[in-house]
C-alpha cells in the first residue's frame, strides 16, 4: 500500500478528497500552492498569491484545501474568508466545493449572490440571538455587487476576513468593472477587529502579472503558481460532478447549522 504524503495525508482534507470524491493524488502545483498558502496564513506573513491555470487543472482546489484548513484550527465567530465570483453559476459551483470540503468540520459556509432575498440572505450572515448580534457564516462565497449590499447593511460584518479570494480574477478586476474591489477593501481594512494580515489571492485562467494592479489592491510579497503542461488536467464536467450537491442545497444561499 503506497503511503500518503502531502494534504492527502491530512486526517481532515485527505480523508474527503479520497473517501468521498476519490481523488487519490493532487497534482504538483496544488500540493505547493496550497502549502504554501497555508504556511504564510499560520506565520502572519504579508505574501499574496496569484495562481494561473487553465479551467478543468484543479485551481479551485488550490485555495480551498489551505483555507479550510487554516480555519479549523482558527475559528472565531466572525467572517474569516470571502470568495468573488462574476457569476452566480460560477459562485454556487465554488461553495459546493467549500460545503464538501467542509462537511466534517463546524466550518459555517454561506452563498450570497442575489438567489434570495437580502433579508434572507443575511439571516446566513448574522442572527440576533437575546439581544446580541451573532456571526452565522465563516467562509462566505458571492457575486461582488450583491456583497456590497450587505457592505453597505454591516460594514463591520467583514473587518475580520483573513482570506481575499477573487477567482476568474481578469473578469472580476477589468478596466471597466473593478470599482467594487475598492469599496469592499475599504471595508475589510477600516475598523480592523483584529491584527491579521489580509491574504489576498487570485485565481484565472488567463491571469498575468501585473505590477499596477498589485499596486492598486495593496498586493504585497506576491508570488504566482502558475500550471504546468505536465500536469494533466481534470475534464470541467468531471470535477463538477465531484462535487455537486442535492438539488435541496442549490439555487439559492445556505449555511451549515
Amino acid at each position: 500500500m503506497t503511503s500518503l504524503v502531502g494534504w492527502m495525508a491530512d486526517p481532515i482534507i485527505g480523508h474527503i478528497l479520497r473517501g468521498t470524491h476519490n481523488i487519490q493524488d493532487l497534482f504538483p502545483m496544488q500540493e505547493q500552492c496550497a502549502s504554501y498558502i497555508h504556511q504564510v496564513a499560520l506565520s502572519n506573513i504579508a505574501s499574496d498569491v496569484c495562481i494561473a491555470s487553465p479551467t478543468g487543472t484543479g485551481k479551485t482546489l488550490c485555495y480551498v484545501i489551505p483555507i479550510v484548513k487554516y480555519l479549523v484550527t482558527h475559528m472565531a465567530s466572525r467572517v474569516l474568508c470571502v470568495v468573488l465570483l462574476p457569476t452566480k453559476d460560477t459562485a454556487q459551483e465554488v461553495f459546493n466545493v467549500f460545503y464538501s470540503l467542509t462537511a466534517q468540520t463546524p466550518l459555517h459556509v454561506a452563498l450570497i449572490c442575489g438567489s434570495l432575498s437580502l433579508e434572507a440572505e443575511h439571516s446566513l450572515l448574522q442572527r440576533e440571538i437575546n439581544g446580541i448580534k451573532v456571526c452565522c457564516a465563516h467562509i462566505v462565497i458571492g457575486t461582488p455587487r450583491r456583497i456590497l449590499e450587505h457592505v453597505d447593511l454591516n460594514p463591520l460584518l467583514f473587518t475580520s476576513v483573513r482570506f481575499l479570494a477573487i477567482d476568474e480574477a481578469d473578469i472580476l478586476l477589468g478596466p471597466s468593472n473593478n470599482d467594487w474591489i475598492y469599496r469592499f477593501l475599504d471595508a475589510t481594512m477600516k475598523d480592523r477587529q483584529n491584527q491579521c494580515v489580509l491574504h489576498k489571492i487570485l485565481c484565472s485562467a488567463t491571469l498575468t502579472s501585473s505590477l499596477p494592479l498589485y499596486v492598486h489592491l495593496g498586493m504585497s510579497n506576491v508570488v504566482s503558481f502558475q500550471h504546468q503542461h505536465q500536469d494533466a488536467g481534470v475534464d470541467p464536467q468531471q470535477l463538477e460532478d465531484m462535487f455537486a450537491l442535492p438539488e435541496t442545497l442549490q439555487g439559492g444561499c445556505r449555511g451549515r447549522g
